[in-house]
């Protein structure tokens, strides 16, 4: 009898998840290609190359939707935390985070392109601020803005918290259907593995946001992942190169045996985080709790 009450339960559940993560995934998307379309690069190539202009444009994408953002943030009081002030004693939570930063992002295979000079190109310094803030804008939107209106609507429900941190989770993978449109050679498969990897990386980002309340150490991982992540390509790989650089013909057994393991290792992410958000801190809890209860 209890198992056939819990399963309409959990039923319900994932529908709604699905349902407003899709909503707002859409929305921002929408938005992301709306805001593409303004023709900014071409009147901003009448000063700079083609290059300097798509990213002063990016630029001023990133701190234009920040800006509304937080402003929203703000406006309807919504809970968020940039730093506390005993992050230095929550280091542990975030080595999950920093350990799947070292090992995907390419930071060891990529370190060596840098230099001493790097910086004074101007080229270079706009794109490492792009980088920052496109990772700046993603964790103010879905750790600062999403999770914490999901944990106002949410958290006093049953499983309010589990139920808050998936729908964001979702919500962050889902956005990056996006990259069907914005990044050459990539395919359905390819957009499907990074919108469940990126799912599962945002439930432990959100997991260790709400165990630390450090929204600004997730923005520097964050921006340290996309940097290494795309500094290759952004110094000398060619376009031609990057959508080639991954195909090769595979075997049906092979193709199953490597797609499962991908699976499991971009759900560790999840996993992880779960196992951090279930650490006994009364303190973590009492704090959040105080904020979300005065709303």
């Amino acid at each position: 009898m209890r198992h056939k009450m819990y399963m309409p339960h959990v039923y319900k559940f994932l529908v709604m998840s699905l349902r407003v993560a899709l909503i707002y995934s859409f929305l921002i998307i929408g938005l992301t290609y709306l805001f593409n379309q303004i023709p900014l690069s071409d009147v901003l190539e009448v000063y700079f190359d083609l290059q300097k202009a798509e990213l002063i444009e990016n630029i001023l994408f990133f701190i234009f939707l920040s800006c509304c953002t937080l402003y929203i943030i703000k406006r309807f009081n919504i809970p968020i935390y940039f730093l506390d002030k005993n992050a230095i004693f929550k280091i542990h939570y975030f080595i999950p985070v920093i350990l799947f930063f070292l090992i995907f992002s390419g930071v060891f295979s990529n370190f060596y392109l840098l230099d001493e000079n790097f910086l004074r190109k101007p080229v270079n310094l706009l794109y490492t601020l792009e980088e920052f803030l496109g990772a700046a804008f993603e964790e103010i939107l879905f750790r600062g803005f999403v999770l914490g209106i999901l944990l106002l609507s949410l958290y006093n429900e049953n499983m309010g918290l589990i139920k808050a941190i998936v729908i964001s989770g979702l919500l962050f993978g889902l956005t990056h259907i996006i990259n069907l449109k914005t990044f050459e050679g990539n395919n359905i498969g390819n957009v499907f593995n990074q919108v469940y990897g990126t799912a599962s990386i945002g439930i432990m980002w959100a997991c260790v946001y709400y165990k630390t309340r450090s929204l600004l150490v997730l923005v520097l991982i964050h921006f340290a992942n996309n940097f290494f992540a795309g500094l290759e390509a952004f110094l000398s790989m060619p376009l031609e190169q990057i959508s080639n650089a991954s195909e090769s013909v595979k075997s049906t057994s092979n193709y199953i045996i490597s797609e499962v393991i991908r699976v499991i290792i971009f759900g560790l992410p999840a996993v992880l985080g779960f196992m951090i958000l279930f650490i006994p801190s009364d303190q973590d809890n009492i704090k959040w709790r105080l904020k979300l209860e005065r709303k």
